[in-house]
C-alpha cells in the first residue's frame, strides 16, 4: 500500500518512505559551508571520547580541548543563502552543526562549565529558528534526515539502510538509529490505512465491514513494528549503547551537574536563548504520534498548566510533520474520530467484530509498547543498575578509586544519584508506564 493522496506532499509526507524523504538525503554542504563539513570530520577521525567518563586520559582530553579551540576560531557564517536552499541543503546543516555542538558539549569533563561560542551557536540557531525546531540534536537528524542505501542499485527496504553519521562510530550506534528508520518506512502502510479511512469517516462513507478489514491490517502493521524495534537486539548491544553512544545524545536537561549551556553573543547578534534543549528522543517520532491519534489513544499532561512531554517533543519535529498531526489531532477534537465511530455502531451489525478489531489494534500498540519498556530496561535501567551494583562492591571492598570525585560524579550521570533521564530528559521508567496505562484506557467495552 502506498499514500496516494496527493495532499500529504504538502507536509513532506511520501508515498513509498512515509516520514523520511523519498530522495537520499544530502551528504555534504555546497562549498561555502564546507567548513563545517571539515569540522565535523575532524572530529570524528579524532574519535573524541565523552568527557564524562572517569577514566578518561589526559592525552584524550587535550585532543578535545584541541578541537573545541578550532571550533571557537570559526568565522560566523551567514545563512541567508541557506534560507532559500532547497530543503535537503538547510537540513544537512542542522544536522552538521547539532552534531558539532553535542560533540562539543559533550567532551567537556564533568566539572568543566559549558559555553558555546557565537562561532557555533549564532549559525546553528538561526538554521534551527528557519526550520522551526530547537538547536540541539532531534529525532530527525539521527534518522530522519541520517540515511543512504546500503546499495544505491536496489530499492529502498527495511534491509536496504544505513546512517550517514555517527558520534562514536560504532555499529552500536548505527543499529539503534536505523531500529527507528526501518520503523518510520514500515509505517508507511498504516499511514495510507490511516488516510483511507479518516477520509472515508469524513465523507460519511465508512462502512463496518470495512473498518474492521482496515483495523485487523492496521493491528498486523503495529505488530511487525514491535518486532523490528525488538530486532535492535541483534546489533545493539547494552551496555556499549549506554556507556559509549546514549551520552552523546543527552540534552541539558539530562546533565548530571545541572549545568546550563551558556551561548556567547546572542544579545550581540539579536537572538533570545533557546528554551528547549533535551536531545533527541523517540517521542519527537511524528508516526507514533500520528497512529496514537488515529485511534483516539491519548496521553494526557500530568500538570494542566505545564506541557506534556509529547506536546514538548512534538517542538522537535520538522514542521511540516508537526503540522500535520496538529490537524489530525484538531480533526479528532472537531469529531471526526474512527474510536467514535467504532462506540456509535458497537450495538449495530457487525458491532461486536467492529469492537473487537478496535480493542486489539490499541492491544498492538500497547504491546509495541511494552517493547519499548524492554528494550529501554535492557539498554539503560539494567546497565544502570550494574553501574551502581560494581560501585557498591568496591565500597564494600573497600577499594579505593583513583579519582574519587570523578568517580563519584561517573556514577550519578550512570543513575546513581539522579532520577533516571531519557535523552529527552523525561523520568524514563515512569513515562513508559504513564502512556502504556493511557494506551490500555483507551479501550473500549
Amino acid at each position: 500500500m502506498t499514500i496516494d493522496d496527493s495532499g500529504l506532499l504538502a507536509y513532506d509526507i511520501d508515498p513509498v518512505t512515509g516520514f523520511l524523504p523519498r530522495e537520499t538525503p544530502i551528504e555534504r554542504l555546497p562549498p561555502q559551508w564546507e567548513i563545517w563539513e571539515k569540522t565535523l570530520d575532524s572530529a570524528l577521525a579524532l574519535k573524541l571520547n565523552v568527557g564524562q567518563k572517569y577514566d578518561i586520559t589526559p592525552d584524550a582530553v587535550k585532543r578535545a580541548a584541541g578541537w573545541r579551540e578550532s571550533v571557537r576560531k570559526l568565522p560566523i557564517l551567514s545563512v541567508e543563502d541557506l534560507k532559500t536552499s532547497p530543503d535537503p541543503v538547510i537540513r544537512r546543516a542542522h544536522l552538521v552543526l547539532a552534531f558539532i555542538f553535542h560533540i562539543f558539549i559533550h567532551t567537556h569533563t564533568p566539572l568543566e562549565p559549558i559555553v558555546i561560542p557565537s562561532s557555533l551557536g549564532v549559525p546553528l540557531i538561526r538554521v534551527s529558528n528557519h526550520l522551526d525546531i530547537p538547536p540541539d540534536v532531534t529525532y530527525a537528524d539521527t534518522v530522519i534526515y541520517n540515511w543512504r542505501p546500503k546499495d544505491p542499485s536496489l530499492s529502498l527496504s527495511t534491509k536496504n539502510f544505513q546512517s550517514q553519521v555517527l558520534f562514536s562510530g560504532l555499529l552500536d550506534e548505527e543499529e539503534f538509529y536505523l531500529a527507528s528508520t526501518k520503523i518510520e518506512f514500515a509505517g508507511v502502510e498504516a499511514m495510507e490505512i490511516l488516510r483511507v479511512t479518516m477520509r472515508d469517516l469524513a465523507l460519511g462513507r465508512l462502512e463496518v465491514d470495512v473498518a474492521v478489514e482496515r483495523l485487523e491490517r492496521f493491528k498486523a502493521v503495529v505488530m511487525n513494528l514491535k518486532g523490528l524495534l525488538m530486532d535492535v537486539r541483534k546489533g545493539c548491544r547494552p551496555n556499549d549503547y549506554y556507556n559509549d553512544v546514549r551520552p552523546w545524545l543527552s540534552g541539558q536537561d539530562s546533565d548530571p551537574n545541572k549545568r546550563i549551556w551558556i551561548f556567547e553573543g546572542l544579545e550581540e547578534h539579536n537572538i533570545p536563548h533557546p528554551p528547549e534543549l533535551s536531545g533527541p528522543s523517540a517521542g519527537q517520532s511524528c508516526l507514533i504520534h500520528v497512529l496514537d491519534a488515529f485511534l483516539g489513544i491519548v496521553h494526557p499532561r500530568s500538570h494542566p498548566d505545564e506541557p506534556s512531554f509529547q506536546e514538548r517533543m512534538m517542538l522537535y519535529m520538522p514542521c511540516r510533520h508537526r503540522a500535520f498531526l496538529q490537524e489530525r489531532m484538531l480533526n479528532q477534537a472537531k469529531g471526526t474520530s474512527l474510536r467514535e465511530f467504532v462506540h456509535a455502531r458497537a450495538e449495530g451489525e457487525g458491532g461486536l467484530q467492529l469492537l473487537e478489531a478496535y480493542n486489539a489494534a490499541v492491544k498492538a500498540m500497547k504491546e509495541f509498547r511494552d517493547g519499548h519498556m524492554i528494550i529501554s530496561v535492557m539498554y539503560i535501567v539494567n546497565p544502570a543498575r550494574k553501574a551502581q551494583k560494581a560501585r557498591a562492591a568496591r565500597e564494600a571492598l573497600n577499594v579505593p578509586s583513583v579519582d574519587e570525585e570523578k568517580e563519584e560524579l561517573q556514577e550519578k550521570v550512570n543513575d546513581g544519584a539522579y532520577v533516571l533521564r531519557g535523552t529527552g530528559g523525561t523520568d524514563l521508567v515512569q513515562f513508559l508506564k504513564d502512556v502504556r496505562v493511557n494506551t490500555v484506557e483507551t479501550y473500549l467495552k
